[in-house]
């Protein structure tokens, strides 16, 4: 957690960085906040998320963890 109070602080700093925005949204993932970790993945341009196929993985990763988890809700209703 104190990783991303830091993050955040070094995002004020500076905005464009991605580097920053890549780490944060790593620091959510493990977390658990998945929602927070597409966000601030999203926040990278998509020209730099396509070179770098380790954001997309986990992009995609998040996402689909994020509809299981909701699978999971609907059939527990």
């Amino acid at each position: 957690r104190n990783s991303i109070a830091v993050l955040k602080k070094g995002l004020t700093l500076f905005p464009d960085s991605i580097l920053l925005k890549q780490n944060l949204g790593v620091s959510y993932y493990r977390a658990g906040d998945y929602a927070k970790a597409i966000s601030v993945f999203e926040m990278i341009p998509f020209e730099s998320r396509q070179k770098d196929p380790s954001i997309s993985r986990l992009l995609r990763e998040i996402r689909q963890m994020l509809k299981s988890r909701l699978h999971l809700e609907k059939f527990k209703q």
